[in-house]
């Protein structure tokens, strides 16, 4: 188990101030020689569009990445902006609509001559995007996990996303039961699009971790009593018990294990991830395990971690900007538009046609490799638009009604 040094946040808040240093020095480096926009006004505003269901079922969990998305693009702009130009962000409300993101993202494109897109959350609206891509020719970093979004790799030159895979997750918690000596594993997923994805994936996987599937139980993504299910597997004796699902359903789950005296171990994946599985499961989720984002102990990340400084920097600016701590869902729109914005800034920056901008943004994309963002440490290739592997995943124990620090990766 990972220990936390106390001086270890001071350095990370000294790397963060470095980072931000070194970004004035380069904003000023271009500063001299000023670009002229596409529309020919010296220093016209890179114009970057946002697709969030900020109204409808997403909009409690949308509104956290719009603040997000304001704050990084406020900062980027304060420091000089890219290549001496602003950022400015064009909003667009999808209201969790499959359909009407479509829409919006043509609009966007057509109408806002917006460069790029950050956005849409949902898998949906994600997936609705991937063949208007290819014919508006606009890169879309989308803030959605599922593979769906960016596969197949012909159909999806354009798609992009800052969520790790479903199946790096559980890879991340097969990882995590093998070196704790489980062998017996079972999973409870809730009947959605989140729970169906690792529900599937898992039985292809257990075997080659050296673990043997004994259970594998679904409930109504709806369900208020997952009792029925519990019974089914605790009758298998699983070592560990992985449950993919949303907070409340999540919190559910181990109010009712904790009446049943569920055996083994519950292990929740990233959907139950914030301080609101703490507050919903109370004394039932004490000693549970989670696989989550970095974000959620980041006052506990190691100095050497290569997410430590990026971290610190996200925390700090959003707790000083919002007095409050950051959600998952805030730091995923963060790294959305900041893997965004770096590719512009590695674009060329002498004045080009709009189009030539986004297929600069779309190629240098592609080519981003070792980023550390505060999910997830990033590389892309030509065959996976999205973040591969472990790194940058976590392994997290509740512990006296806080997070603690179990396992990094």
């Amino acid at each position: 188990m990972n220990t936390f040094r106390t001086s270890a946040r001071g350095r990370l808040r000294t790397a963060a101030l470095a980072i931000a240093m070194l970004l004035v020095a380069a904003a000023c480096s271009t500063a001299c020689s000023v670009p002229t926009g596409d529309d020919g006004r010296a220093g016209a505003p890179y114009r970057i569009g946002v697709l969030l269901g900020l109204t409808g079922a997403d909009a409690a969990v949308s509104r956290p990445g719009h603040r997000a998305l304001q704050l990084y693009a406020q900062r980027t702009t304060a420091l000089g902006g890219v290549h001496g130009r602003p950022v400015e962000l064009v909003v667009a409300d999808t209201g969790g609509d499959a359909g009407r993101a479509a829409d919006e993202y043509r609009r966007l494109v057509v109408e806002e001559d917006v460069v790029a897109v950050v956005g849409p959350g949902s898998r949906t609206e994600a997936v609705a995007l991937r063949p208007l891509s290819r014919t508006l020719r606009t890169p879309v970093t989308a803030m959605a996990g599922a593979d769906g979004v960016i596969s197949p790799p012909a159909e999806a030159r354009y798609m992009f996303t800052q969520v790790p895979a479903r199946v790096e997750a559980l890879r991340a918690q097969l990882t995590y039961a093998r070196e704790q000596g489980w062998r017996r594993v079972a999973i409870l997923s809730s009947d959605d699009d989140h729970g169906r994805e690792a529900a599937h994936a898992l039985p292809g996987m257990t075997a080659g971790f050296g673990l043997e599937l004994v259970g594998n139980q679904v409930f109504p993504a709806d369900a208020i009593d997952m009792t029925p299910q519990l019974t089914t597997l605790a009758a298998t004796r699983p070592d560990v018990t992985l449950v993919w699902s949303a907070a409340l359903p999540t919190a559910i789950v181990s109010r009712n294990a904790f009446v049943l005296g569920y055996p083994g171990v519950l292990f929740p994946a990233s959907g139950a991830a914030g301080a609101h599985y703490i507050g919903l499961g109370g004394d039932a989720v004490e000693g549970t395990l989670l696989q989550g984002p970095k974000m959620l102990v980041s006052d506990q990340i190691p100095a050497d971690d290569p997410q430590g400084p990026v971290l610190a920097d996200f925390v700090d600016a959003w707790e000083v900007e919002y007095g409050t701590r950051p959600s998952p869902a805030a730091a995923g729109a963060w790294d959305a538009v900041h893997l965004t914005v770096e590719a512009l800034r590695a674009t060329d920056p002498a004045p080009t046609g709009s189009q030539e901008t986004r297929d600069a943004i779309r190629d240098r994309l592609e080519r981003t490799t070792g980023v550390p963002g505060t999910l997830a440490v990033y590389t892309f290739t030509p065959e996976r638009h999205g973040p591969a592997g472990i790194a940058g995943l976590a392994v997290i124990r509740v512990d006296g009604g806080r997070f603690l620090l179990e396992q990094a990766y």
